[in-house]
């Protein structure tokens, strides 16, 4: 699901003139109970970070999106 689309400029682009295209998304965590219950799993929404790789022609996760998600695996994770 979309929330939102915006642009943004490229950080290390000298000529400014290039636009990226961001997006927010709803990514859902799978998260294992343990190892006495392997086939237990519990499933978090939370909503990441995305954007536009031309190249590619397709929407990659940027870095703050693998800390929100790992942030989440290690808050859910049993201890």
């Amino acid at each position: 699901m979309d929330s939102y689309v915006n642009c943004r400029r490229r950080k290390n682009d000298s000529t400014r003139s290039c636009l990226m295209k961001t997006k927010t998304d709803d990514f859902e965590v799978i998260v294992h109970d343990d190892a006495t219950h392997p086939n237990v799993v519990h499933r978090y929404k939370v909503q990441i970070p995305l954007e536009w790789d031309d190249e590619k022609e397709t929407w990659m996760m940027t870095d703050e999106a693998h800390r929100i998600i790992d942030k989440t695996v290690a808050e859910h994770t049993p201890h």
